[in-house]
């Protein structure tokens, strides 16, 4: 996988936050138009992924976006662009 998040590359050797240190990952994968900016948004409770309604997709690279849960978990969520059908 490679994924550009703004002047950071996130390619196949790219080594996530070790979960010892309390912080969780979410990789949002899907089809193109299935709602995975909405979904980050709704685990993040704010609008931090630009998403609309229809089939065309909006992300065009990947984007980190953090939250703090109540409990004080750490939650990292990466939306991706979707995946293309033919």
């Amino acid at each position: 996988m490679h994924c550009r998040m703004g002047e950071r590359v996130i390619d196949g050797e790219w080594k996530p936050t070790s979960p010892s240190n309390g912080e969780r990952i979410v990789v949002l994968l899907g089809r193109t138009g299935n709602g995975k900016s909405a979904t980050g948004n709704s685990i993040l409770r704010r609008r931090a992924f630009k998403a609309s309604v229809g089939l065309s997709g909006v992300t065009k690279t990947c984007k980190m976006k953090t939250t703090v849960l109540k409990d004080g978990q750490v939650v990292n969520v990466i939306d991706t662009p979707g995946f293309v059908t033919v």
